[in-house]
């Protein structure tokens, strides 16, 4: 008896410590106060073992909101549904195109539920050679908010396409609201890059100075 409730015990861990939910559904919409314009989306199954899912989503980001009022962010809001409250992950892709009249040096994400959730794999995929660092997510009043901010890579241009993808993980429930907002940063103006320089080099001036004395 003593045996047979040992295995029972390691049966019953092993079969939590795998057991995750599946995803039965995905429903999502842009903010209407936003520049942001989904166009589509789908979603699917990347690994059906591990359970995890990838949500495919397609837009354009320009200047003005649905009320043609300037509008420099843009968002988009869901649900996902699940079978339980274990852990599924999804991977978060979208290809923006630039509509915007203005190059693009950065991108900021910022997403928001009511629970707990992790951030992972930031990645930019077009164009190459930018970064991403995450940060959060922590609690904000009522909901957990976390924010990716990609750099560091060629300007995405007027006219360019940018994708970009994040994986969530989330645990807790069978229904997650969730809210995405996206900012872009814009290429300085000549006049803020001249600007810029000039304090760098009064700045190391005063540096140098101020060893020599």
């Amino acid at each position: 008896m003593k045996y047979l409730s040992v295995l029972l015990t390691c049966l019953s861990v092993m079969l939590y410590s795998t057991a995750k939910a599946d995803l039965t559904g995905i429903v999502c919409y842009d903010a209407h106060q936003g520049a942001f314009r989904l166009q589509e989306y789908s979603w699917g199954t990347n690994s059906v073992e591990n359970h995890e899912y990838q949500m495919n989503m397609n837009g354009t980001f320009g200047t003005l909101d649905y009320y043609d009022n300037p509008s420099s962010w843009g968002g988009l809001d869901g649900v996902i549904s699940a079978t339980d409250a274990e852990d599924p992950v999804l991977t978060q892709h979208f290809t923006l195109v630039n509509d915007s009249g203005y190059g693009w040096i950065g991108f900021i994400v910022e997403v928001s539920m009511g629970i707990p959730f992790g951030l992972s794999n930031a990645v930019v995929n077009v164009p190459l050679g930018w970064g991403s660092v995450i940060s959060g997510p922590t609690l904000v009043g009522p909901n957990y908010v976390g924010t990716i901010t990609y750099s560091g890579g060629p300007v995405v241009n007027d006219g360019d396409p940018f994708d970009f993808q994040f994986q969530m993980g989330f645990t807790g429930a069978l229904n997650y609201p969730f809210t995405l907002t996206f900012t872009p940063v814009a290429v300085p103006e000549p006049g803020s890059l001249s600007l810029i320089m000039v304090s760098g080099l009064l700045f190391g001036w005063w540096v140098k100075r101020k060893n020599r004395t």
